[in-house]
């Protein structure tokens, strides 16, 4: 996105403002978890579903970092970001992340397909996004680590 010379005016201003909040309000309702971080992994924003799913995982330090998060289950994903050496693009897509059963989450871990991307429009963030896959594995009969 580009922006105009001069400034906005009043209905560009609002339309703006509308167009903004269209996005919040699509970013907060997606049924899938979406993450922006730093290359270093530093969680800078997530919708409510990534708060859900990753929540019990972050630890109270105050800051949140997805590698860090993510590195008993994936410890390579720094490795993998390290090596992607395009600007924009695919580092990995749809990557099987597996967490353990929390208590409010039932007897079942869940299942998530991360998918992590480079983005042009901010060459120092990533977009992370998590599908859930839990439901898929039980139908088609695989396991994931924790069932029987």
């Amino acid at each position: 996105m580009t922006l105009p010379a001069d400034p906005p005016s009043c209905a560009e201003a609002e339309e703006l403002r509308l167009e903004v909040r269209a996005l919040e309000q699509f970013v907060h309702l997606a049924p899938v978890a979406l993450l922006r971080t730093r290359l270093s992994g530093q969680v800078l924003m997530m919708n409510p579903v990534a708060a859900r799913w990753l929540g019990p995982w972050c630890g109270t330090e105050g800051h949140l970092n997805l590698f860090e998060i993510l590195a008993p289950l994936c410890p390579d994903l720094p490795a993998r970001v390290q090596a992607f050496r395009r600007p924009v693009g695919v580092v990995c897509d749809n990557l099987r992340v597996v967490l353990p059963p929390t208590g409010q989450d039932g007897a079942h871990p869940l299942a998530l397909g991360l998918t992590l991307m480079r983005l042009s429009a901010d060459p120092d963030a990533l977009m992370a996004v998590f599908t859930d896959q839990s439901a898929q594995l039980r139908l088609e009969g695989r396991p994931t680590d924790g069932d029987a």
